[in-house]
């Protein structure tokens, strides 16, 4: 089976008026991938799908729905191929599909696996190890600014 990606736009609350594009993964079962995406080396088919906006606070539960539908997944970060791979994509402010298990409050990815990759460089205007402690009530998104691909968390108002 191969996977693509489909990109989701949001807007950003408060004074950030920037569009998030929000990539997810889904699962179809070809031995090729679809025009417009390309395959990666693990098996992967990924590219730009569908674009649709939608307000931050929801932009997490949004996904996950629109990814189920279609046997999907949001974006998950396992290693650094994935982070190079994504950070060398995104435009903008890209919400990831990390989020917060509310029964035992420890970061996991929306598929149930454990958030076991961290990135090297966080937002600097933010704890720079907001990953080490329980979860709380914050997206997480995948930055384009000079292309370092840091992770800042997107508390949710």
């Amino acid at each position: 089976s191969t996977l693509f990606s489909l990109v989701f736009f949001a807007r950003v609350p408060r004074d950030m008026r920037r569009l998030i594009i929000l990539f997810t993964i889904l699962q179809i079962s070809r031995g090729a991938c679809p025009d417009g995406f390309e395959l990666v080396s693990d098996g992967e088919c990924r590219g730009i799908n569908t674009i649709i906006r939608i307000a931050w606070i929801d932009a997490t539960d949004q996904i996950t729905a629109v990814c189920m539908d279609v046997q999907g997944k949001p974006i998950i970060i396992h290693n650094e191929e994935h982070q190079t791979y994504w950070t060398g994509r995104v435009s903008g402010y890209t919400p990831i599909g990390l989020m917060c298990n509310n029964n035992t409050k420890l970061w996991e990815w929306a598929d149930g696996s454990p958030g076991d990759y961290k990135p090297a460089s966080y937002n600097n205007d933010k704890p720079n190890n907001a990953l080490d402690y329980n979860c709380f009530d914050t997206g997480w998104s995948l930055n384009y600014k000079g292309n370092d691909g840091h992770w800042n968390p997107s508390e949710i108002d």
